[in-house]
């Protein structure tokens, strides 16, 4: 007989705590979604495009900026090319529009290519134009344009 009375009060428990009351119950922690960081992407170099790309952002820097004759592709590939990802912006001189890309010079002012910096934009993208730009050194004006990758 104190078998069926202790499997009897084991069921019971068991039950019982089935049928406690939500309010009752030990508070649990509030979920906080974690906290993902996504990194920059990795500025890539001139020289990791193809190089009918490359030769055609040298005929736009030589177009862009008045140059006598494009930039060499060795001193091409010292501009450092920073990803647009979704909702970024950057304002600069458009040095390359075709085929559905933009590339865009963010630092027109800056003599030194191993200092520029360019954002390609991938349709679609959003354009308008913006102030121009006066550099001191050489003294230029420069048409601006800012782009919003979308």
């Amino acid at each position: 007989m104190p078998q069926k009375t202790s499997m009897i009060l084991v069921l019971g428990l068991v039950a019982g705590a089935a049928l406690t009351p939500s309010h009752a119950r030990a508070p649990q922690p509030e979920f906080a979604p974690a906290e993902i960081a996504i990194p920059a992407p990795t500025p890539l170099s001139v020289k990791q495009l193809p190089l009918s790309m490359q030769e055609k952002l040298a005929s736009g820097f030589q177009h862009a900026y008045g140059l006598a004759e494009p930039p060499d592709l060795d001193s091409l590939s010292q501009i450092q090319i920073q990803e647009a990802r979704v909702g970024e912006s950057a304002k600069g001189v458009v040095v390359l529009e075709k085929s559905g890309q933009l590339y865009l010079d963010s630092t027109p002012c800056e003599s030194s290519l191993d200092r520029k910096q360019v954002f390609p934009f991938i349709k679609p993208y959003d354009s308008e134009e913006a102030d121009d730009k006066l550099c001191t050194d050489p003294a230029r004006t420069y048409k601006m344009k800012k782009v919003t990758q979308r």
